[in-house]
């Protein structure tokens, strides 16, 4: 019975977690353009 209570609650948490992974993505995007950076910094 506390599973099925459980899998009610995941949904709205579902919701409220939804929000970070786009937070997640720019610093993502923000490591690439950091690799980016010091392989141009590394090329002559």
């Amino acid at each position: 019975m506390e599973k099925g209570g459980r899998l009610l609650l995941p949904p709205v948490d579902v919701r409220k977690l939804t929000p970070p992974p786009r937070s997640l993505a720019p610093e993502r995007k923000a490591t690439f353009v950091e690799r980016a950076g010091r392989a141009q910094s590394l090329l002559p």
